[in-house]
């Protein structure tokens, strides 16, 4: 594992070589990835998605949380990320690519969770209706989909079409404060 000097270092460089696909001004903390990754269903079969993992932060939450690295999956789309994930988590299986192609990307997987960092309020809203469209092609039939924002207390409602919103909730110790949603596919 890589010193958080290191970690610093990587985000940075994607942050500047890429500002629209980075949603953060810093990597989230070890509060936001506890408190997402107990929102995981959890199998012993079951697969999980990470979109967006960055640096790995929440990344790092899931594996603490029991889930095993054969059973995660993640997306990154920045190139020196995707490499830096290879690298620091060898034994999670880390895609490069856009979660707009997310279901060629898998090839025909899918997924208990699929658990996202990704800055979807931020992003055109054509790659952002093109993402929306892709989770439940590739999510299972029961299966759980976990985004948190740093816009907890937005008046424009951002509830994804075809989901339903099963819980949602501030994790007040992360920097910024983030709001964590978990919707099911109706």
């Amino acid at each position: 594992m890589k010193t958080m000097r290191s970690t610093i270092l990587s985000f940075f460089k994607a942050l500047f070589t890429n500002p629209r696909s980075i949603g953060a001004v810093i990597p989230s903390s070890h509060y936001l990835a506890e408190s997402m990754s107990r929102c995981i269903s959890k199998s012993e079969t079951g697969l999980i998605l990470e979109l967006g993992p960055g640096t790995g932060a929440i990344t790092k939450g899931i594996l603490k949380s029991g889930i095993s690295a054969s059973h995660l999956m993640a997306l990154e789309i920045s190139p020196h990320l995707a490499e830096y994930l290879k690298q620091n988590f060898p034994e999670i299986t880390v895609i490069q690519g856009d979660a707009t192609q997310l279901s060629k990307l898998v090839a025909n997987k899918k997924f208990d969770t699929i658990i996202s960092s990704l800055p979807l309020r931020s992003l055109p809203k054509s790659d952002l209706n093109k993402i929306l469209q892709e989770i439940p092609k590739v999510l299972s039939q029961q299966g759980k989909f976990i985004q948190f924002t740093y816009a907890i207390f937005s008046r424009e409602k951002f509830l994804p079409r075809n989901y339903q919103l099963k819980k949602s909730f501030i994790e007040w110790r992360n920097i910024p404060p983030a709001r964590v949603s978990v919707f099911e596919i109706t």
